[in-house]
């Protein structure tokens, strides 16, 4: 075997969400695909905090499914202490051995994985994954939209696609990043990587993995968004006044209902 891989743990310090100016990045969302096949892009890892999650034992969600068709990225876990609330694992140049179908306990091996991809001057693939683990909330679900608990995942999210000193940089392929097992809701965690995502200075690919509705919802949210030419600091200041009201509205319609009373 040729070629090598880059495992680096990478830290930075938090940004003041609340007075950030920054516009939103450009995004595309859509239904269809898979974050593996995203070549050239950014590509998310939800990861446990634990890098592989449970590769090793009975665990077969999205971590736990790249980590064994790129199993060089189960080499991490000899080496990768526990994930603070301010890192992430950077993995670059794992190579893709195997194709696959399902999930969970639909998953299962449908043959070998020929990758193509080309090598950079270190001899790496040009694939680069971060590790970046969400908070759990499948026990306090109510708890995530509380300010505190927003500000650790933009946090982590945006230490995941700064990238520092990086030019030109890649867009990022991500999806519903701490949505299954973790209790995350899904308009939430696509809102605070597309912040995240925007404050790094790369536009966003988001994967909604056939749920259409959510899809539209994301679409409808972020063209709202634009056209109010609306910027970090002022969806900071939506959030704080969601997260303390009693309203049964999903997170999108308050938004929505908010910006139009400015009007």
């Amino acid at each position: 075997p040729d070629g090598n891989v880059t495992y680096k743990r990478v830290y930075s310090h938090p940004v003041v969400w609340q007075t950030n100016e920054k516009k939103l990045s450009n995004l595309h969302v859509s239904s269809e695909g898979t974050i593996e096949d995203a070549r050239g892009f950014l590509q998310a890892d939800f990861a446990n905090k634990f890098v592989g999650g449970g590769v090793l034992t009975a665990g077969l969600v999205q971590e736990e499914i790249r980590f064994v068709l790129c199993p060089e990225m189960i080499v991490s876990r000899l080496f990768t202490e526990v994930l603070a609330s301010d890192e992430v694992l950077v993995m670059i140049g794992c190579e893709r051995f195997n194709s696959y179908s399902g999930y969970s306990d639909t998953f299962k091996f449908t043959g070998n994985y020929f990758d193509n991809t080309e090598r950079d001057h270190m001899g790496r693939r040009f694939t680069e994954v971060v590790a970046m683990d969400a908070a759990v909330f499948r026990e306090n679900y109510y708890h995530q939209f509380e300010l505190h608990h927003v500000q650790r995942e933009l946090n982590k999210a945006y230490i995941a696609f700064e990238s520092k000193g990086t030019r030109n940089k890649p867009a990022v392929c991500t999806g519903n990043w701490g949505c299954g097992a973790f209790g995350g809701d899904k308009q939430l965690k696509a809102l605070i990587q597309l912040m995240a995502a925007s404050v790094a200075n790369r536009d966003i690919c988001y994967l909604t993995f056939g749920d259409t509705e959510l899809c539209l919802q994301i679409g409808h949210i972020y063209d709202i968004l634009k056209a109010r030419d609306i910027c970090i600091k002022d969806i900071m200041k939506i959030l704080k006044e969601y997260s303390h009201s009693n309203t049964s509205d999903l997170l999108f319609t308050f938004i929505e209902k908010k910006l139009a009373e400015k009007c």
